[in-house]
């Protein structure tokens, strides 16, 4: 559960970046005016200035750049016959800092509301203190926050040592904080913490976030995905519900047709034979499967490649959330189509990656199809094992990827689960003889049903798209049931 949010300050809450952009432009105009120092003398120096300051700061981030640069910049147009005092430097642009700040937008309406919702607040700011307090005091907001963490009353230069501050002090859980910041760098160390992390806007080109919001104004949407009961829209009608997967005119449906699906009745009883449940209490779970997964994920929220792995291997819910895609009629044509594919092109070999409940392996093998199933998770090989014995199936299972090739490698519904899909897909590239079926499905802040789908930027496609074609694939097939793709081997 989130009990907090932590936020960093500059150009998160306040903007800093503008008055440096126009500072600049300001200071030489201000020398020419007041001093008549030739403008291309003072831009040649002021460059000079701010490039020594970036220096010095690397190895003492602490120093007041500010004063810095004033006595670095006297200095220099002092040598060239202009003496203007540091002070008169320092007292400009000071006043010009001042004048120019600017809140982030939303920022003190997103602080407000956080925590009037009952969020402790928290800032983690690496910088020297004087101006941490300057610009709190401008924004009038230190009274929001339960405790300050500054760099410099740390004693560190690194933003690591302020996470380690916090958790010395607030004892808090890292699943139950979220930081806010802009730096995906710097900020995005939280992740390394087990902080799930919100990335505001940046130009700079990164993976390294949980979520990504263009503005403070997008970060109620981040909330609800730590929200226990989150408003979802009905799977078949589109209706509006709250914390369930069917609105309740569409479940009933539902439960009269399958009465009459023996497709569906298989599923369901294979499901409550494994795990020892009745017919009608394993109904319920598999239409909450993906509610309950999704409350498992958010209580735990893996943040790095170890507990993410850890989360896969060890949950037992996926077996629900699974099912629930076989559950009706109009979620099956994907397998249908991947089936008719192998049978008309007179394949005989396939591996599923990533292979789940295994309903599309079964449907390969009663095809005809010598299948191997590759899954991180023992409990669902387990019961994929069941389900095989029980058919009188021959299906081959594998916690990795065995060293052999095969006609076609399927991929559906897993490389948005991935921390590193790239290498995966090139590995099954090498796996397949024929042909790769694959789906791709980032994730949406609008989604907030599956956090857990790792891959961020829907970007990401197109180079999957290019991993493909240097391996020798073209696209045969696409448009098909749920974003399905089919490449082709080049012969």
């Amino acid at each position: 559960m989130l009990k907090a949010v932590l936020f960093d300050l500059g150009n998160t809450l306040i903007d800093v970046s503008t008055w440096k952009e126009k500072f600049p432009k300001a200071i030489i105009n201000f020398l020419f005016s007041s001093y008549s120092v030739p403008k291309n003398v003072a831009k040649e120096k002021l460059k000079i200035t701010l490039e020594e300051v970036e220096k010095i700061s690397k190895t003492n981030p602490h120093i007041d750049k500010i004063r810095e640069a004033a006595r670095i910049y006297s200095s220099l147009l002092k040598e060239t016959g202009y003496s203007i005092q540091e002070e008169e430097i320092v007292k400009f642009t000071i006043q010009f800092r001042d004048k120019n700040l600017r809140p982030m937008p939303y920022a003190k309406q997103t602080l407000n509301f956080l925590k009037k919702k009952g969020f402790s607040l928290y800032l983690i700011s690496d910088g020297r203190k004087d101006r941490v307090k300057k610009f709190l005091e401008f924004l009038k907001i230190e009274e929001l926050f339960t405790e300050i963490f500054i760099s410099e009353e740390e004693e560190t230069t690194k933003k690591e040592r302020l996470f380690e501050a916090f958790f010395n002090s607030t004892k808090l859980n890292p699943k139950e904080c979220l930081m806010v910041g802009n730096d995906p760098e710097s900020d995005g160390t939280a992740l390394r913490y087990g902080i799930p992390f919100c990335l505001i806007s940046t130009d700079k080109i990164t993976e390294n976030y949980t979520f990504k919001i263009s503005s403070l104004k997008d970060l109620k949407k981040v909330l609800e995905f730590f929200n226990k009961e989150p408003q979802l829209t009905c799977k078949l009608c589109g209706k509006k519900v709250k914390n369930k997967i069917l609105c309740n005119s569409c479940k009933n449906k539902l439960e009269k047709d399958i009465k009459e699906d023996q497709y569906a009745i298989s599923l369901i009883s294979d499901v409550s034979e494994f795990t020892n449940s009745k017919f009608e209490d394993t109904f319920e779970k598999i239409l909450n499967g993906p509610l309950i997964v999704r409350e498992e994920w958010i209580e735990k929220w893996p943040t790095t490649e170890e507990e993410v792995n850890k989360f896969y291997k060890e949950n037992t819910s996926y077996i629900y959330d699974l099912s629930l895609v076989y559950l009706h009629k109009n979620w099956r044509d994907q397998n249908k189509e991947i089936v008719s594919y192998v049978v008309k092109n007179n394949f005989s070999t396939a591996m599923d990656f990533g292979s789940g409940i295994g309903q599309l392996a079964l449907e390969l093998s009663e095809a005809g199809i010598d299948v191997s199933c590759v899954d991180v998770s023992e409990y669902l090989l387990k019961y994929l094992r069941f389900r095989a014995d029980k058919r009188g199936r021959k299906i081959k299972l594998y916690k990795e990827i065995p060293n052999e090739k095969f006609d076609i490698v399927i991929a559906t519904d897993v490389l948005e689960h991935l921390w590193k899909p790239e290498e995966v897909l090139n590995k099954l590239c090498s796996h397949a003889n024929k042909a790769i079926a694959i789906t791709f499905r980032p994730f949406r802040m609008e989604d907030v049903l599956h956090p857990m789908h790792l891959q961020r930027n829907a970007e990401k496609k197109k180079i999957f798209d290019s991993i493909l074609s240097s391996n020798g694939f073209f696209l045969e097939a696409s448009g098909l049931p749920r974003g399905l793709e089919i490449w082709r081997k080049k012969e």
